[in-house]
């Protein structure tokens, strides 16, 4: 029998959203400070690109129907439905992400204490705060079918766009000869960046069951066993997809001299 994987996630409800409103500003606001206070307007600019790309790319799968997403209310109040609510969830997955990742670079390649201590702050902070979150929706989510949003994982497209993610950003590195050898090293590192950002949030939901594999078979679905949900959310989800999907974030960061990696 033919057997189909598939990305399940339970409802987050408002919090989630209000959280990552929250989140999204508090960055930016960090972010203008940099800028005044330490002349660093890359900061910003790399956040506010990524943010756009993933903003699109959540309101692509949006339209395509490929992530459907109620409507919610920001702190139980302020009605969000399409598009801001994709663009929340763009800067959030997007740009704040990415903006870690940038930091983390710089803090260990560059010893800037400041980006260290910004991204080691934000990962400690937030997981903390996602443990808790998360729980809560553990407890309150309606744990019938219409709570879950599912997604084939290992769909023809996204296959191809991941195998064409890899091949852009690893030929750019690699085979562009002018790129020297320290910025290949922050290139890997940039990978490496991106799954630390996400773990807490992959393993933080999977602990919880808000997110999680399932196996669809025959129009039926069941919980994957344990042995293929961490081959399948963790090797495959989070170190093939996830850690693949944001590389060429980074070539765009490196083409356009969005990060110094000069002594």
């Amino acid at each position: 029998m033919a057997r189909t994987y598939i990305m399940a996630r339970h409802s987050a409800g408002n919090s989630i959203y209000t959280y990552e409103f929250i989140v999204v500003i508090i960055i930016l606001i960090i972010l203008i400070l940099f800028w005044k206070l330490k002349d660093d307007r890359n900061s910003l600019i790399v956040y506010i690109i990524t943010g756009i790309i993933e903003t699109i790319i959540e309101l692509l799968a949006s339209i395509s129907g490929i992530r459907t997403i109620e409507e919610t209310y920001l702190f139980g109040v302020f009605y969000v439905g399409f598009p801001l609510l994709q663009i929340i969830m763009g800067f959030f997955e997007g740009g704040v992400i990415c903006i870690i990742a940038y930091h983390l670079i710089q803090g260990i390649l560059l010893k800037n204490k400041l980006s260290l201590k910004f991204s080691l702050s934000y990962l400690i902070v937030t997981t903390i705060i996602m443990m808790f979150s998360r729980v809560s929706v553990f407890f309150n989510v309606s744990q019938d079918s219409n709570s879950i949003t599912r997604r084939e994982i290992f769909s023809l497209g996204s296959i191809i766009l991941l195998i064409s993610c890899y091949l852009v950003s690893f030929g750019y590195f690699f085979l562009n000869k002018k790129i020297n050898k320290r910025d290949r090293i922050s290139f890997l590192l940039w990978y490496l960046f991106i799954i630390a950002v996400y773990f807490p949030v992959f393993l933080i939901s999977h602990i919880t069951m808000t997110r999680f594999i399932e196996i669809e078979q025959n129009g039926t679905y069941k919980v994957a066993p344990l042995l293929e949900q961490i081959l399948v959310l963790y090797v495959y989800g989070l170190g093939l997809e996830a850690g693949g999907l944001f590389l060429p974030f980074y070539v765009i960061i490196h083409h356009f001299d969005l990060i110094d990696l000069s002594d």
